[in-house]
This record gives structure tokens, sequence and C-alpha cells, in this order.
């Protein structure tokens, strides 16, 4: 190998592997019953101490605004289930008892906040606070569509991650309407999203843009109006069996797996029923399972890595999760929960994995 393959190659690694730090990918599967499915992974550099919760009705939540001021205030109207970190009661991922799911998803280099105003906080919220009030306080993506330019998304320092977290958000609804919300300077980008599919960096129209360009689907966005409509659209892929994969992007970058989740969830057999749906999410998700080792920062002794997947049965209010230190799928059912309990439900996910003896 010469030395200028080996430059090459090394600026190639590089490129690919810039935001592998920040991998976190989301996709959508609809079934034969029409449940609709939403599932994600999610990888940090550092344990991040999650635990799955569920939150009832009537709770009493203050934003956090620059300068250690307090930013909105609300009380909660609806309960909701997903994943915390750290033990605060704001989920980074959930769904409600209106169906409402969403989630928040790193978007470095490309996020850019509210300009803070000291003299004004009362519509504040950190950057990841956004998920907890939309779950508490909305049903439908419509209504997310109607308040979110009440809402400022300011530049808040987040102790847990060392850093003023980059996020963009995907938000899904009962009745199958999704959309991604992504800061620009002092407002909020909403699209929406026919698809179902989350990356990272760059913007979702970026993304939109690089599909239509590598898969030459003849995509346009602006005409497609459902998820059904999409998979007629590459209904063509089926036919071609292994050979539709040839030169798909293997790397983790964010554009790479934008594509894959695409393919695959596209050319995916429809599930008969949500709980097969799910199962399918999982499959589909270990195609974005990092391993540790496969990625290690400049501080060797972190390794960025899968920690946990979850998916949601947003029709049924469901939501499961399987975690790296154990493979089971868990589900916690919100159905099942006391909506206007006084107590918030904490459940560890830090449980070993409990493999089967058979002889």
């Amino acid at each position: 190998m010469t030395h200028k393959t080996i430059i090459f190659f090394c600026i190639a690694i590089f490129i690919a592997t810039a935001h592998i730090i920040f991998c976190c990918t989301g996709i959508r599967l609809l079934a034969e019953d029409d449940t609709i499915i939403y599932a994600r992974t999610l990888e940090w550099r550092k344990n991040l101490n999650p635990h799955a919760v569920v939150i009832p009705r009537n709770m009493f939540y203050t934003g956090t605004s620059i300068d250690n001021k307090k930013g909105l205030q609300w009380k909660s109207l609806y309960a909701f289930t997903g994943i915390t970190i750290d033990d605060l009661p704001f989920v980074i991922d959930g769904v409600n008892e209106h169906g409402l799911a969403a989630g928040l998803f790193s978007f470095r280099d490309d996020v850019e906040y509210h300009t803070p105003d000291s003299n004004s906080t009362h519509n504040d919220l950190a950057p990841w606070e956004l998920i907890t009030y939309i779950l508490s306080m909305c049903r439908t993506v419509e209504e997310i569509k109607n308040i979110i330019s009440t809402i400022k998304i300011v530049p808040v320092f987040f102790e847990i991650v060392d850093e003023i977290p980059p996020l963009h958000y995907i938000v899904h609804d009962k009745d199958g309407y999704c959309v991604v919300l992504e800061h620009a300077h002092n407002s909020i980008n909403i699209y929406d999203n026919p698809l179902g599919i989350i990356t990272n960096s760059p913007n979702f129209d970026w993304h939109i843009t690089h599909l239509d360009t590598y898969l030459n689907p003849s995509f346009d966005n602006h005409k497609i109006s459902s998820f059904a409509d999409l998979k007629k659209m590459f209904a063509p892929y089926k036919t071609l069996h292994e050979s539709y994969a040839l030169g798909l992007p293997s790397d983790f970058s964010s554009s790479s797996r934008f594509i894959r989740a695409a393919v695959y969830t596209l050319c995916s057999p429809t599930p008969a029923t949500g709980y097969l749906g799910i199962l399918q999410a999982f499959h589909i998700l270990n195609q974005f399972d990092i391993p540790k080792g496969s990625f290690r920062t400049s501080q060797e002794d972190y390794f960025t890595y899968t920690h946990w997947t979850s998916a949601v049965n947003i029709t049924e209010k469901k939501y499961y999760f399987r975690t790296h230190e154990n493979q089971r799928i868990r589900m916690i059912d919100l159905t099942k929960t006391d909506y206007n309990s006084c107590n918030i439900l904490w459940f560890s996910m830090d449980t070993p994995e409990d493999i089967e003896t058979l002889v």
C-alpha cells in the first residue's frame, strides 16, 4: 500500500466516522392490522445511568434557562412512559397515553438554538426538556405544530453529558403523522416525515435529497402523503433479491445509516400484527448496533456503543426496550398503569443477561 493510499484511506475513515460518537437511528414500521411501530437506538460514549419510567398526569415541571434561571413552568396533562437518564423526571424518548411518541437525537454541528434573553425566560426550555413537554402536553402532531412557536429552546449546559447537547427531535402520532423538529436561528423548523426515519446531521432536507440521489426512486417528499405510498414506490427493489443491497453504504455515518434505514424499512415485509412489528423493528435495528470497540474516542477509556434499543407500539401504548447488558426485550404497558397516580414508577435497566440453561 502506497503512502498516498494510506493517507486517502485514513481521510475516508475520518469522514465516515466523524459522527459515530453520536450515532442514533430511528425507524418506523406499519403492520397489516394498522399498528404503528416507532423504534430507535441510543449510542453514547459513557454510561448515562438510564431508567425506564412511568410518569403520571398532574406533575409540576419547571424548565431550565440560562444562568440557572427558571424557564417554562407547566402542569402535565397526560401520562407517559419512556427512558430517562440519571434519575431525572425528564424522558429522552417515550410514548404518552394518547399514542404520541417522541425522541431526541444528536444534531451536532447543525443546531442553532434560540438566542437567550436573561430578562425573559418564562418560555425557555433546555434542549433535553422538550420531549417531556411534548409528551406531557400534546396529543397529536398537529397540536405540536400549533404550539411549538411559543417555546424557546436555549443553549443550556448539561452536566451529565458535559456540554450543551446538540439535538433535534422526531415525533409520531397514532394517526400515522410524523415530523422532525430542527432548530434554526431563533426558530424551530418542522419537516413532515412520511419516511418516519431519523439519524443525525446534516438536516432532514439534506438526507431526503441524498436519498433521492442515491437510490433514485423518483422520490419527491412534497408529493408523498403516506408511508404506504413510499412502500409502493420501493416495491421494485423487492424483486432484485440480494442484489439490491450491493453497494449500500455500510459505515456508521449519519448519511449512510439514513439510507440503510430507508431500504430496510421500505423493503421489509409488512408484519401482520403489532407484536410481529416490534420483533421486526428490533431485527432491523440489529443492523445499526455498535458493539464496544468498534469506535474509540480520543479518551481511550471511552467507547461509543449502543446502550439500548427501544421500540414503541404507538397504537397500544406499549414501550419495549433491551440494553447492551441484557438483550432480553422488556415491556411497559402504559394502559395498565394509573394515569392519576401521585408517584413516578421507576424500573431499573441495569440487570444482567438472563441466559436460559437447557442442559
